[in-house]
């Protein structure tokens, strides 16, 4: 169900985004899966957040739809109402974050008797008042409230259920009418109606304990209107924007008593209903701990579901670590343990904890735990899923602050936390799952095999898998490896009871030159009861890959004894999607690149960019990305033995594949993945000590956020630039910038150049430019290399290695990035780095 899933939202997405570089439209869109129970029941119409969803496909009980923002960017949080063809309804709020775009609605327990919910109905402008009401078409009695504008109607519970999702036809006092297809339930049957057509918005729940009574509520110190007092609380709206609803929010807080209280809190795993009360004394907690080293982090990693995973932050000789994480891998939620704090309360007490690491800043509810295997008893803790912002704020951020009841106080040292915390998200993301039989023998003519490609998400690597679409027969699967940057291939076409923790060599050949050997170790996995699974991590540029790419069919061999014969029709898309998807992994962990020179020594690469020097990094770069081209190019010169073989009786392919054009390949890259620039941002270039400036100018209809950055740092921040401000910076040549929306969404990166500068914040940077073009250019030693401009965003991608940004500083506009610098044109390419030419090319 999942694999069909992945293959819907693959091609669905690809389909959405090429429309959307053609159209620019505002809205976007996305695809929700819904299940619904039991079999059989035909969904005949979606309503996501009040607007029509298209069904798209179904396939047995699983129905794809398209579902847009309305323009506001999307949420976690979502009523989502159904009807069947068999007239049944149901409607429900869904958190889509947590089921992964998935969700389920049982129509076969209607539940027992009739019911009656009370809906209310407020105009959100106070002046007016609603005169009459209809509902799909039919006038609805309803009670006007004297006091306020409001008015109630009650709904009957049906044999299905609420029937929430319903026409809406209001006439209002100021002689204009609503009409608006309505979820009458969400936000506990309160609906706000507006007589023109407003953005998106979420209704945010502020509740203070009794006495206490808010008269005011300020966001990003934007004063909002109350349209609702509640009894514990009041009720705002907050309205999305061009980077939709910013989940993390500063808040203010006016009591009535004339005290305040201040809190930045994730409002979107807070669902949009928050608790507060007047801010604690600052610095006055019954304890303050400051914890660092000798602690350290350290990962302790599972390959079995029934073992857990373990992240601590401790000390040697320390039975209790003052931090500890576990998870069963594939879990992908996590138990969290501050065993440094304070060991207060009975077990079981609920309890309130703030957390703050790097950009993340939240308060949510946690409880008293006990952590297995030391003497941390009754210690504060909580459980966090893995796609939680708090693990990137651990790993970029410098310090861990942990406050609990707003009493006690823990701040932990995140030196030295980003390796491990990375490892122990992945392990916990880490599904293992059964593989099934085999795939063995020659299987070149079973057509249940094919290749395919599945793109990263927040829980997976990007993955080439051959095998069927089931997956419940699996011959060679292969994954990006996020920590080293080379790939992971499993080899599961392999002989029976092969012992575990073995070198080896698999052989592979598909036909003509494309012939070559693997080493491998064998490792258990999950699942895989025939024995141990060989394992090989080739760089990208191997030439296994090009053979995948090239090849009609593919043969290997263990330790010189064939084993399977693959087909590989089809396999060129997967092939090249995966390796582009994987470049920009490998590009951000271990390619030194000219704009963030490893110690500061760039070295010579030569007037047409080759080897040599005194940085290999640089030289490895364009060395890797030449040779991959090479290839491809030897694959069109030299075709395979058997040029259009089948196998197995199969009908015959083309011959071998031509030299792709490095411009196809640039774009179809920057298709995969448009955000090159923020991919890069863990290695942001290293600060010169050469003294110069830099100016960011925003051009964006919103507040953006200016980081500091660089190779081996965590961001922090400088600034937070207004629209249509600047803010200029006295920096060193080589620092690193991160720009974000108010969210800590990254829209760019940066790294300034010798000279004093200014760089251009455009108004969509942090979309895919549109209008972006690729030109190829031949260099003087035959090499292809390909140029990606963006031109909506004066940005370009040059030799799939350096990336640059148009400036201005005293010789006018240039293309730069720290030390890089680029000039190119319809007829030529050139590319400097600290002087020395690297590239000099050609159009063909």
């Amino acid at each position: 169900m999942n694999y069909i899933r992945q293959i819907a939202v693959t091609l669905v997405s690809a389909i959405l985004f090429l429309g959307g570089l053609a159209g620019a439209a505002i809205a976007q869109t996305r695809i929700l899966t819904i299940e619904l129970r039991p079999a059989g029941t035909e969904l005949a119409a979606v309503f996501f957040n009040g607007r029509q969803g298209r069904i798209l496909t179904t396939t047995g009980a699983l129905n794809f739809i398209s579902v847009d923002d309305g323009g506001g960017g999307f949420q976690c949080q979502n009523s989502i109402a159904i009807s069947t063809e068999g007239g049944q309804t149901a409607s429900q709020r869904f958190n889509v974050c947590e089921s992964n775009w998935q969700i389920g609605f049982d129509l076969g327990n209607p539940g027992a008797g009739a019911g009656v919910r009370t809906i209310t109905l407020l105009p959100a402008d106070p002046e007016v008042r609603l005169l009459a009401l209809s509902l799909d078409g039919t006038p609805q009695p309803f009670t006007a409230t004297a006091a306020n504008n409001r008015v109630r109607f009650d709904i009957r519970r049906g044999p299905s259920g609420f029937n929430c999702t319903r026409e809406v036809e209001a006439l209002l006092s100021n002689g204009e009418t609503y009409s608006r297809v309505t979820d009458l339930c969400a936000n506990d049957g309160e609906v706000i109606i507006d007589s023109a057509a407003v953005g998106f918005y979420e209704v945010l729940v502020v509740r203070t304990p009794p006495p206490g009574r808010i008269t005011g509520v300020s966001i990003e110190g934007v004063n909002t209107e109350i349209f609702a007092v509640l009894a514990d609380g009041v009720r705002v709206r907050i309205f999305a924007n061009d980077d939709g609803i910013n989940c993390n929010a500063n808040l203010q807080i006016s009591f009535a008593d004339g005290s305040t209280a201040r809190s930045e809190v994730n409002l979107c795993e807070a669902d949009f209903d928050i608790s507060v009360g007047p801010a604690a004394p600052v610095d006055q907690y019954d304890t303050d701990i400051e914890v660092g080293a000798p602690n350290r982090w350290r990962f302790v990693a599972s390959d079995d579901p029934a073992v857990a995973a373990r992240l601590y932050y401790d000390r040697e000789g320390r039975r209790t670590p003052a931090f500890a994480a576990t998870c069963l891998p594939g879990a992908a939620r996590a138990d969290l343990y501050f065993a440094a704090m304070p060991q207060r309360g009975a077990a079981g007490a609920r309890r309130s904890l703030s957390l703050s690491a790097g950009s993340f800043s939240s308060t949510l509810p946690g409880e008293t735990g006990n952590l297995a295997g030391t003497s941390a008893s009754r210690v504060p803790a909580m459980h966090l899923r893995t796609s939680s912002g708090l693990w990137a704020g651990m790993i970029a951020g410098l310090e861990f602050e942990v406050i609990a009841d707003d009493r006690d106080r823990v701040n932990y040292s995140l030196r030295g936390s980003a390796g491990p915390v990375r490892a122990f998200v992945a392990n916990c993301n880490e599904v293992p799952r059964p593989t099934g039989p085999p795939v063995s023998g020659d299987v070149s003519g079973d057509n249940s095999l094919s290749w395919s490609y599945a793109a990263a998400t927040a829980n997976r690597p990007p993955r080439l898998v051959f095998g069927n679409a089931e997956g419940s027969r699996i011959g060679l699967e292969a994954v990006c490896g996020v920590n080293d940057g080379a790939t992971q291939i499993a080899i599961y076409a392999m002989p029976p009871r092969l012992a575990p923790n073995v070198n080896a060599q698999v052989g592979w050949n598909a036909g003509g030159p494309w012939v070559g050997n693997l080493p491998v170790r064998t490792r258990t996995v999950q699942g895989a009861e025939w024995g141990a699974v060989p394992m090989a991590s080739p760089a990208l540029n191997d030439s296994f890959f090009t053979g995948l790419i090239a090849g009609s069919t593919i043969t290997l061999s263990y330790n010189g004894t064939q084993t399977t014969r693959f087909s590989l029709r089809g396999s060129a898309a997967p092939v090249r999607n995966f390796l582009a998807a994987c470049r920009f992994v490998s590009n951000e962990q271990f390619v030194p690149g000219p704009d963030h020179p490893d110690n500061g020594n760039q070295g010579n690469l030569g007037q047409n960019g080759g080897g040599g020097g005194d940085d290999p990094g640089v030289g490895l770069a364009l060395d890797a990305f030449r040779a991959m081209f090479e290839l491809f190019q030897s694959a069109q010169q030299n075709p395979p033995a058997n040029p259009g073989g089948g196998g197995g009786g199969g009908g015959g392919g083309g011959g071998g594949a031509p030299a792709p054009d490095p411009a196809e390949i640039a774009l179809a890259d920057y298709a995969a993945r448009p955000a090159y620039t923020c991919a890069i941002r863990q290695n942001l270039g290293t600060p010169t000590g050469v003294a110069t400036r830099t100016k960011f100018r925003n051009n964006r209809n919103n507040p953006a956020r200016l980081f500091s950055r660089s190779t081996g740092t965590g961001r922090a921040l400088v600034t937070t630039i207004a629209p249509g401000s600047s803010a200029t910076v006295n920096t060193t040549m080589g620092q690193g910038w991160e720009i974000t929306n108010l969210a800590g969404r990254c829209l760019t990166t940066f790294v300034s150049p010798r000279r004093a500068s200014e760089m251009v914040i455009m108004r969509n940077v942090g979309q895919p430019d549109p209008n972006v073009t690729a030109r190829t250019y031949v260099c003087g030693d035959g090499s292809e290399v390909a140029v990606l401009h963006e031109p909506g965003r004066n940005r370009a991608l040059v030799a799939d290695t350096y990336p640059v940004q148009l400036i201005t500083n005293d010789r006018g506009q240039r293309y730069v990035w720290g030390a890089s610098s680029a000039v190119f044109d319809d007829a030529n390419l050139k590319m400097w780095v600290r002087g020395d030419v690297v590239l000099n090319c050609r159009a063909p």
